[in-house]
């Protein structure tokens, strides 16, 4: 009697730790596709200049590849899968989920987590706002032509300038719209440079979440 509840308390000990080893393995399998998923979010912001560019990134095969890649690590006798579809919404919210097995002898165990990554990074607003501030310059830029011109025309009128004088001040201020108009490209490309350097400073970590951790 004594020896059988000897063995039945050890098979019990042997299935509790064989419990903990199972799901330290699947949990931090589950973080390092999360890694993988920051990893490649940062790349996919490195490399798309609009927003479509960067939701269509998380759409292929070679982001499912990368992501489900462990075999770097030293966990053992676990795989990743991505089990549904790849669902983008309206929002700009890219969803799916992960899938970790653990398979050992008669021991098997299953986690599943789920992942959003929000792509509603006002690319397009902010190719709006680059549009706005250079339509800006360009009112401006027009505003003071306009001053210069109408400045002058009344200017030669009190004082009785010849028709020559009139035109050589003129065209001296068509010179300097045409310096502004490339002082605005100049200023555009600033704007959109400023621009594309905010988008690719964003932390991954800040549009990824990895949530709902639950055993299968």
């Amino acid at each position: 009697m004594c020896i059988e509840l000897n063995y039945s308390n050890s098979k019990i000990n042997n299935l509790n730790y064989q419990n903990i080893v199972m799901k330290e393995s699947l949990l931090s399998s589950i973080e390092l596709v999360h890694s993988n998923i920051l990893k490649e979010v940062s790349i996919a912001l490195e490399n798309s200049e609009t927003e479509e560019e960067f939701k269509n990134y998380f759409l292929g095969n070679i982001f499912v590849n990368n992501i489900k890649n462990i075999s770097n690590s030293q966990i053992q006798n676990t795989t990743i899968r991505i089990p549904s579809k790849i669902i983008y919404d309206s929002s700009g919210l890219i969803t799916f989920q992960i899938e970790s097995t653990f398979k050992q002898d008669n021991y098997t165990k299953k986690y599943r987590a789920n992942v959003e990554i929000n792509t509603d990074l006002n690319f397009f607003n902010t190719s709006d706002e680059i549009e706005n501030k250079f339509e800006t310059l360009g009112i401006n830029n027009l505003n003071k032509f306009t001053d210069t011109y109408d400045k002058t025309i009344n200017y030669e009128k009190e004082n009785n300038l010849e028709s020559e004088n009139k035109t050589d001040k003129i065209l001296d201020s068509n010179n300097e719209t045409i310096n502004n108009d490339k002082n605005i490209e100049n200023d555009k490309v600033e704007i959109e440079d400023e621009n594309n350097i905010k988008i690719k400073n964003i932390d991954p970590s800040s549009i990824v979440t990895v949530y709902d951790y639950k055993e299968i």
